[in-house]
């Protein structure tokens, strides 16, 4: 019985040394990884494609240099600017009668789209790639999109990181439209009451 207890002793020991080992691994491989050295901070441009989104409206939800807050990986992280979008009705192979084919709208699923969001945002670049709130940025990375009057889920579908220059001409393309919007808004309603002056005055 005593040997047997000595046994079970070592048996027992043995475990918790290679329980202890296996957890030390972990923590040092799990640190490597989260403390990939930052080699710099760039802006990236990278688009995300929602499939199979239903709208009953023939608007699209995303709006050029509107900004959008996402959540990558069920991570909330900001607003990001929206730098262009295309919305593309579901599409199908319809006979065109001649024995060969045509691509067409599909008209069993009138209301369902695919949308293409191309977005801009500052993120830490690291040896292993662009890092964008906590996350790395890879393609089929999961991602949320989420507006005033909308909430899409879709997945990254290109990445691309901007040098310096770049960086700077895509900023001051930004302000440029921006600046363009507003005084196209600004604009708009003194035009409408022009129009309706000139009106008053013929009736007059």
């Amino acid at each position: 019985m005593k040997l047997e207890f000595k046994k079970f002793d070592y048996i027992i020991t043995a475990v918790i040394l290679l329980i202890a080992i296996l957890s030390v691994g972990i923590f040092v491989f799990h640190n490597k990884i989260a403390k990939t050295p930052v080699v710099s901070e760039n802006t990236v441009v990278f688009q995300v494609f929602f499939r199979g989104i239903t709208l009953s409206s023939t608007e699209n939800p995303f709006k050029l240099l509107d900004e959008s807050f996402i959540t990558i990986r069920n991570v909330p992280h900001k607003k990001v600017t929206i730098l262009g979008t295309q919305k593309i009705p579901r599409m199908t192979i319809v006979p065109d009668g001649k024995g060969g084919s045509t691509i067409a709208q599909d008209i069993a699923n009138p209301y369902m789209y695919d949308i293409l969001v191309t977005l801009s945002d500052v993120a830490k670049i690291t040896d292993d790639g662009a890092v964008l709130g906590g996350n790395k940025l890879k393609m089929g990375l999961p991602i949320v999109l989420e507006g005033k009057n909308y909430r899409f889920s879709g997945t990254l579908s290109n990445l691309r990181v901007l040098t310096d220059e770049e960086a700077q001409e895509l900023e001051d393309s930004i302000k440029l439209q921006k600046e363009q919007l507003e005084q196209t808004k600004q604009i708009l309603p003194a035009q409408s009451y022009g129009s309706q002056s000139q009106e008053a005055q013929q009736n007059n």
